[in-house]
């Protein structure tokens, strides 16, 4: 008996240098010397966010050994017995999982990350690395001794269920860099108005805001939280009950799947909250990487910056960064920039731009049948700055004027200048109502063209305006009208009158005719009574 005992004890010894030998390190691979872990995305999101190392496996004497904080896990995760093989059957059952990126390597990943995270207390990386910008790209940079090793970037990430890098499994070497490309995505999100970040629109009327994200991985996470925030500036204002989300082109239901808070007592802050994203996706038809869209609208208003200097609203979203939901993690801020136009009114008389002609009387309309028709109630109604300064008037103002002028006309003065601002993008037709004294009326409206192009970042590339009409003209942004004077003589009467002119011309033709008839007469001899 005794002698079989040894006999397995020698076998067992044999057993255990042969598994030894299938983690002995290659020669590079000595205990004490520091390796490095890079994590590389193209993504912006990545940046900041914190990688962390867990050695599951040191090196010591050229062979792997589990590490203590991880024999919990082989046993209590994966069936192994704790005794003294528990290092050799650990390296066993890793290496029997398969070859790189092979599914059940990845599950096994995943799997030790959602152990690793549960742990109370929690369980100390072995390092940990910030991504930063590098060459185009945002790496994190972790210093760590040789072994094999879970890498487990922030959490939070969203993208296809198979991109496997939320929980990657790596060896290190001495001296050299084990490399990861992270397939995950962090959350991100994108404003746009109609399919840009730039926009030029008229004070008053309705500008459609569209925000895009993705439908976030769940994995690992009890709840998964998503706060939509959109801060306005000064000279925007939201459209009140405005607010549409949908998931995979399905309207989700307010209050139930998402709570709004609008802006109001001067807060300029919109948030749009999906709560417990997982439990409204967990089980129905929403897949990973569904695009969740948002729309609500906004005016400019009286506070608008002409021209140049738009009014910038920025969205971010805040979303859980811990596996117990919370909002701990931030995206990026997208922007867009909603620009107002104004354009001068120069009118003067035919042939001399210097003679400036005051007291022409114009109306501006948004549809070329109203201005035809000069439709009542149809034209641009405006805020009369001061005498050449108009503002396109907003709804509120119209209703509760509150001692501002309202008006649809617009009048030239001495200088033959009018500067009309708040204007958007696209055609307005300007109709002259009233000429100056001692020249015509255009019996026809004229349109005005305002014309925009955006940078990538909405920032406003270039702005032009053009006319259709001739004589008149465009220089920049003033659009020059020119008048004639009357062809016709003042004059008064009507059809009665010229009826009576006629008839008086043919009396004294007929006159003439006989006067040079008797003066012929009389030459011939004749005589009369």
């Amino acid at each position: 008996m005794h002698k079989v005992t040894r006999k397995l004890a020698a076998l067992l010894a044999v057993l255990a240098l042969a598994v030894g030998a299938l983690f002995t390190a290659t020669p590079a691979m000595a205990a004490g010397n520091t390796g490095t872990i890079t994590v590389t995305s193209n993504s912006k999101e990545f940046e900041g966010k914190t990688v962390s190392a867990y050695q599951v496996f040191k090196v010591d004497n050229g062979s792997y050994v589990l590490n203590d904080t991880f024999k919990k896990f082989f046993v209590d995760e994966c069936g192994l017995t704790d005794d003294e093989t528990l290092s050799s059957k650990a390296f066993e059952y890793v290496n029997a999982l398969g070859a790189d990126d092979d599914e059940n390597v990845i599950n096994f990943a995943k799997k030790m990350r959602a152990w690793v995270l549960a742990q109370t207390p929690a369980i100390e990386a072995t390092g940990t690395g910030d991504a930063a910008e590098s060459s185009s790209n945002y790496v994190a940079t972790i210093a760590v001794d040789p072994g094999y090793y879970l890498v487990v970037p922030a959490l939070g990430s969203t993208g296809s269920n198979n991109r496997g890098t939320d929980a990657m499994l790596t060896n290190v070497v001495v001296d050299e860099t084990a490399d990861i490309q992270l397939k995950s995505e962090y959350p991100t999100v994108s404003k746009t108005i109609d399919g840009e970040h730039g926009s030029m629109d008229q004070i008053d009327k309705e500008i459609e805001f569209t925000v895009k994200s993705k439908v976030p991985d769940t994995t690992n996470f009890k709840t998964y939280n998503m706060k939509f925030t959109d801060t306005f500036t000064d000279g925007l204002t939201f459209v009140p009950g405005s607010v549409k989300v949908t998931i995979g082109g399905d309207t989700m239901a307010a209050t139930t799947d998402y709570t709004v808070t609008e802006p109001s007592g001067g807060d300029n802050t919109l948030t749009i909250d999906l709560v417990d994203v997982k439990g409204h996706i967990t089980g129905s038809q929403y897949a990973t990487g569904e695009e969740i869209v948002i729309t609500y609208k906004a005016k400019l208003n009286k506070n608008a910056i002409v021209d140049d200097n738009p009014e910038t609203n920025s969205v971010k979203i805040n979303y859980s960064n811990d596996p117990n939901g919370g909002y701990d993690g931030e995206t990026e801020v997208d922007k867009d920039k909603v620009y107002t136009f104004d354009i001068d009114l120069h009118k003067y008389a035919a042939g001399n731009e210097s003679a400036y002609l005051a007291d022409a009387e114009f109306k501006l309309y948004a549809n070329e049948g109203d201005a035809d028709a000069e439709t009542p109630d149809t034209a641009i109604k405006f805020v009369k700055v001061d005498g050449t300064h108009y503002r396109v008037a907003t709804a509120d103002e119209i209703t509760t004027p509150g001692g501002l002028t309202i008006t649809d006309t617009i009048t030239t003065v001495s200088s033959g200048m009018v500067n009309i601002d708040g204007l958007g993008e696209g055609d307005y037709w300007l109709k002259e109502t009233k000429a100056p004294s001692g020249f015509n009326k255009p019996e026809d409206p004229f349109k005005v063209n305002i014309d925009a192009t955006f940078e990538a970042d909405g920032t406003l590339e270039s702005s032009t305006v053009t006319v259709d009409t001739t004589p008149n003209t465009v220089d920049d942004n003033t659009v020059k009208i020119e008048n004639r004077q009357g062809t016709l003589l003042p004059g008064t009467g009507g059809m009665g009158t010229v009826i009576f002119t006629v008839v008086g011309v043919a009396a004294i033709a007929g006159g003439a005719i006989w006067c040079v008839s008797r003066r012929r007469a009389t030459s011939n001899g004749a005589h009369t009574a």
